[in-house]
């Protein structure tokens, strides 16, 4: 293991965000698999997704000793994975933090319940 990050972000809190901040909010944060429409998926659906992708893009950088400034958000994306679950799917800049963690790979483990979502990223 070269590095262990955790998150737990607020559904509310991200609500509130995509509220008042909406599709600019989106297009910075979140990559195109992220922000693509699923069908038949509420508001509330959605706010409790991408505050679970965001609370795994939270927890890669974390650990991977990067932050923000050198990891756009949108280059970490949270993926269905199938029967595996979810898996992140890394840009440019967030695979150059991976190896500049001496990793060469990351696995994440989400989930969502009493209002927060929550994120375990492993490198390995």
């Amino acid at each position: 293991m070269r590095g262990l990050g955790v998150d737990l972000t607020a559904v509310d809190r991200m609500g509130t965000i995509l509220r008042r901040h909406g599709d600019r909010f989106r297009a910075r944060c979140f990559g195109p698999l992220e922000r693509a429409p699923r069908p038949a998926e509420t508001a509330a659906a959605e706010t409790a997704r991408l505050a679970a992708a965001w609370a795994a893009k939270e927890a890669f950088l974390k650990a991977a000793g990067a932050g923000l400034d050198r990891v756009p958000p949108r280059q970490i994306q949270l993926v269905p994975g199938g029967a595996a679950g979810s898996r992140l799917l890394l840009g440019p800049e967030a695979r150059a933090a991976l190896a500049g963690a001496g990793a060469e790979a990351a696995r994440v483990a989400v989930t969502i319940g009493g209002g927060y979502a929550a994120a375990v990223v492993v490198l390995d």
